[in-house]
């Protein structure tokens, strides 16, 4: 028999990946962050690892899907969720009053206001790519 595969939770899995970006960008150690975090530090470590594989997953999954650059200063760099594309802008860049449209794999949209938080829109991403939905 193979191994039983389980439904992920994507709340949970933004949670832990929150928390990860968080202790990456704080300077603190892990051990210092989860005191004061008030996290498991077995549990950190726990969903660090898993994070990496299913990220390694999801991009192994995505590798022939790459979209080609449409001009020629456009640079394609996978992304942990989808692949972004990069233009020079032709105005030097102010302070967006208008939303920005992502456009997920799933061809699902979303519409980011100025000055989203990054945490919930990595949520919002993460339970609309999970494929069980």
């Amino acid at each position: 028999m193979g191994k039983r595969q389980r439904r992920r939770d994507g709340v949970k899995e933004a949670f832990w990946r929150a928390q990860v970006e968080g202790q990456a960008r704080s300077g603190l150690g892990v051990r210092a962050f989860c005191q004061q975090q008030a996290l498991a530090e077995n549990s950190f470590y726990a969903w660090r690892r898993e994070l990496t594989v299913r990220d390694r997953e999801q991009a192994a999954a995505a590798g022939g899907k790459r979209i080609a650059a449409a001009q020629k200063n456009t640079v394609a760099q996978p992304a942990m969720f989808t692949e972004v594309l990069v233009t020079a802008p032709a105005q030097p860049l102010t302070a967006p009053t208008a939303p920005i449209e992502i456009i997920l794999t799933s061809q699902r949209r979303i519409a980011v206001a100025p000055g989203f938080d990054p945490a919930t829109l990595r949520a919002v991403m993460n339970v609309l790519e999970d494929q069980s939905c």
